[in-house]
């Protein structure tokens, strides 16, 4: 699969990540195992699709009671059942932290996680803050990462400073501070 691309205006990542959504009404109107079925046809499908033009799919979790994926053991479950090497995870480290999912969880996803999202919360909303301005263990969840061996994109994400006009400032401070935690845990060269 070649990674060129012919035209000088098109852009290219190697991996899509992909957020399933939600059971719907709750889980109560459609049988959940029909609704698992729907989504890994559907992933199957675009995994499929991409793998011919070279782009690996990472899930996400929600941090959301009726998400398809809210946790670790499902995403492993989903990608187990998926069976397709091209299905893998996205480990969005706010969303483990706020869904109850310690560093140690990781471990389930063990060669799955192709992408990383990171960033920190208050450990109650979901919000995507810069380092040291909520409360997850961000460090652990580094090493962690590590110790599974995740060799990815690590991609800060973040949410919209009280002061906009100061977001140049907010991302500079994600990023030096991602930076420093990175190069500390020995997983940034």
């Amino acid at each position: 699969m070649s990674r060129n691309r012919s035209t000088s205006a098109s852009l290219y990542s190697p991996t899509m990540v992909l957020v399933l959504g939600n059971y719907s009404y709750e889980q109560r109107e459609f049988k959940p195992a029909v609704q698992w079925g729907w989504a890994l046809e559907g992933v199957r499908e675009i995994a499929d699709y991409r793998i011919s033009h070279g782009v690996e799919i990472a899930l996400e979790y929600v941090p959301c009671r009726f998400y398809l994926l809210n946790s670790v053991a499902e995403m492993a479950r989903f990608i187990d059942d998926a069976n397709h090497h091209s299905v893998k995870a996205n480990a969005d480290i706010s969303h483990l932290y706020l869904m109850g999912d310690p560093p140690s969880s990781l471990e389930l996803l063990r060669g799955k996680v192709i992408n990383v999202h990171f960033s920190d919360c208050d450990g109650k909303l979901h919000g995507d803050l810069p380092l040291g301005r909520g409360v997850v263990p961000l460090k652990e969840y580094l090493v962690a990462l590590k110790d599974i061996g995740a060799i990815c994109p690590v991609s800060i994400e973040l949410q919209w400073p009280d002061d906009p006009r100061k977001i140049r400032e907010w991302v500079t401070e994600a990023y030096t501070k991602t930076s420093e935690m990175m190069h500390e845990v020995g997983i940034r060269g």
